[in-house]
């Protein structure tokens, strides 16, 4: 059993957010955490529903015993592993918070060159344009574009009813009208998934692409919490380009655009499977290590083979 932080123990009672800070710092920093500080500071603000810098004005302030114990659980479930973001409930991407849970895979930094990428290509482009996000998530990608794009239309796709519901949620948070949006239940793998849609310009996806014998690399935060149907994907992991390789042509109108995040060892099998006549202009995008994440593509017209 996990000890539970001492928090109301002993002779000491009343707490301030000083103490309190310098202590559960230590705390997580014994429990294995890469940024235990940044992490008490967002649970404590989030706690007492104050912005971070507050807790450096209120230095002095005593935490009263119903703060403690709130304290005191989402610190316990940091102290067992549990991701931040889904303690927390958001995270932030491209200047919004997103709603996450552990239904959709949380947003990292690295897919934020993907939506800047599409951006900079069609910033000269003004008319509408029809975008698919296979594998939408928490529709961070999709959503992003669609802000800073009103004039698109968006289709959304999950595997996940679960991850629907959370896409949902955060066109709602994002006020992205009903009229500029469809979330559709789809399968990408699944032939008849790409048979549904017509005349996409644009085609973005994060799909899975971790191997399942690489799953003992991954942080266990990762591994334990977020839902194994979105990290994971067989044939080495590049299952499901494989797929879109094959089947997006269904639905692509010529000239279409295509953008995939991949693993940061994939760009070479990435890149291979891209290379028939459907498809020309390929290249890569780095992030911001410099390691290849997206790989940005356009569709001939030529049938996949």
């Amino acid at each position: 059993m996990t000890a539970q932080p001492p928090v109301e123990t002993g002779p000491k009672t009343n707490w301030t957010l000083r103490e309190m800070l310098l202590w559960a710092t230590g705390y997580l920093e014994k429990k294995g955490s890469l940024s235990p500080r940044l992490d008490v500071e967002l649970l404590l603000a989030h706690v007492l529903h104050v912005p971070r810098i507050q807790l450096y004005v209120q230095f002095e302030r005593v935490l009263q015993a119903s703060e403690k114990d709130q304290f005191r659980g989402v610190l316990t479930r940091r102290a067992q592993g549990e991701p931040i973001a889904y303690i927390l409930g958001t995270k932030g991407f491209m200047s919004h918070t997103f709603a996450v849970n552990p239904h959709v895979l949380i947003p990292r930094s690295d897919t934020e060159c993907l939506v800047e990428a599409v951006l900079q290509d069609h910033a000269a482009i003004t008319t509408p344009l029809r975008i698919l996000d296979a594998g939408t998530g928490s529709g961070c990608i999709l959503l992003s574009l669609l802000k800073a794009r009103p004039q698109d239309h968006g289709i959304g796709w999950d595997i996940s009813p679960g991850a629907l519901q959370v896409a949902q949620h955060n066109a709602q948070l994002l006020e992205i009208p009903t009229t500029q949006l469809a979330l559709h239940l789809r399968d990408m793998s699944q032939a008849e998934s790409w048979a549904t849609e017509t005349s996409v310009q644009i085609l973005v996806s994060n799909p899975p692409y971790i191997a399942p014998e690489e799953e003992s690399e991954l942080s266990p935060s990762v591994r334990s919490y977020e839902p194994r149907e979105a990290l994971f994907a067989p044939d080495s992991g590049v299952f499901f380009y494989k797929k879109i390789q094959a089947l997006a042509g269904n639905l692509l109108a010529p000239g279409a655009k295509v953008y995939l995040e991949m693993g940061h060892l994939q760009s070479g099998s990435v890149v291979e499977i891209f290379s028939t006549p459907a498809w020309c202009d390929t290249r890569l995008i780095p992030d911001l290590q410099g390691i290849p994440r997206v790989l940005a593509t356009t569709y001939t017209g030529v049938p996949p083979r």
